[in-house]
């Protein structure tokens, strides 16, 4: 395989992880002592994580999607198959 496609690929790796850590933040924002505009904000900010995943799905490639049981999931719920 390409470095190059490696390199992307890892990218979108790290790119899923770092959503993890970002929404596994989130239930820990609410016990900070901070006032309601500021925890509303950094939360906003952490649900960035949903397109960081899919942006990270996007570069992980369709080995990723087939892998992870993500598209099997859609799959069953939209009848659309890729695996071909």
């Amino acid at each position: 395989m390409n470095i190059k496609v490696m390199k992307i690929r890892n990218a979108g790796f790290l790119l899923i992880i770092l959503s993890w850590i970002l929404w596994g933040l989130i239930p820990l924002i609410p016990f900070l002592k901070l006032d309601l505009v500021t925890t509303s904000i950094i939360i906003t900010c952490l649900l960035v994580g949903t397109n960081i995943f899919w942006l990270g799905i996007f570069l992980g490639g369709k080995s990723y999607l087939l892998k992870s049981g993500i598209w099997a999931k859609f799959k069953n719920r939209f009848g659309k198959d890729i695996a071909g």
